[in-house]
């Protein structure tokens, strides 16, 4: 999906017209996780592979409108700033702005939902050479069938546009579904899958093609590659409430990359805290 396309998305939510009585509420939200990538490198062989923890601390300030009783909009100011314990050349800051379209039509925790969304974010690297933005764009449906399981899906595009080389450019596109299990106590728990077409910047010691876009990097004393790949995506997930504004959450996601006869395997362990201040 074009850039165009998502500003003109974001433009159309946050200001739509035809509104006549204003219901306005507040978004406020910080989120604080650590994650472990097994491969954050991206990379096909093992010596060529990199792994590093990452500190992230991230949110959102805004304001939603409900339209009438089915459909509501949001807009929010977003901000990251996500930190490498060992690649500290890959630490960066974002900041950019969401928007969303949320229609539920019908009442109750069984009625389907459906959530439009689009985002813009600029993106700062340590390592300047990875600066950049990024554009995202993703529709989303979902339905409780009871107390205890639910079921949802989702379809992402996205947009980068490197500042400097084109080898860290680039789209993808990914569906995806989940599905949630609801217990009494609180918690929830959820198993995805999903499959993704699109740009991946990999590594590797020795370029792969001279066709590719590629680069020399210092960062990991080998050279990055830009190749479109099929990858598909598991994932698991837990989540328990600590009273009615913050949730404490864990998971994993594995991702197998492919492209010919080449894996490229990354896992991610991740766990942290959300706390809502709306």
């Amino acid at each position: 999906m074009k850039r165009s396309l998502i500003i003109a998305l974001l433009s159309i939510m946050a200001f739509p017209g035809g509104i006549r009585a204003l219901d306005y509420s507040r978004i406020a939200n910080i989120r604080f996780d650590v994650t472990h990538d097994t491969n954050v490198s991206k990379a096909s062989s093992p010596s060529d592979q990199a792994d590093d923890t990452i500190a992230a601390l991230s949110g959102s300030y805004g304001r939603r409108l409900q339209l009438n009783e089915a459909d509501r909009v949001s807009v929010t100011v977003d901000f990251a700033r996500i930190e490498y314990t060992e690649y500290n050349g890959m630490d960066n800051t974002r900041a950019g702005v969401s928007a969303a379209w949320f229609r539920k039509p019908g009442l109750g925790p069984r009625a389907p939902w459906l959530n439009v969304q689009a985002s813009a974010a600029r993106l700062g690297y340590r390592y300047d050479i990875w600066d950049g933005a990024e554009y995202t764009a993703a529709i989303s449906a979902g339905k409780s069938f009871n107390d205890f399981f639910s079921l949802s899906a989702a379809h992402v595009v996205r947009d980068r546009t490197a500042s400097t080389n084109d080898v860290y450019s680039g789209n993808s596109y990914t569906s995806s579904i989940v599905a949630g299990f609801s217990f009494r106590n609180g918690l929830r728990l959820s198993a995805g899958y999903g499959l993704s077409r699109g740009d991946i910047t990999a590594h590797c010691i020795m370029p792969r093609r001279p066709s590719d876009p590629t680069l020399y990097e210092e960062l990991f004393d080998s050279w990055a590659y830009r190749r479109v790949f099929k990858t598909q995506i598991y994932s698991l997930a837990a989540s328990y409430p600590l009273g009615y504004t913050t949730t404490v959450f864990a998971g994993m996601e594995r991702m197998e990359a492919r492209r010919a006869a080449r894996n490229y395997p990354l896992e991610l362990f991740r766990m942290g805290i959300a706390h809502s201040m709306e």
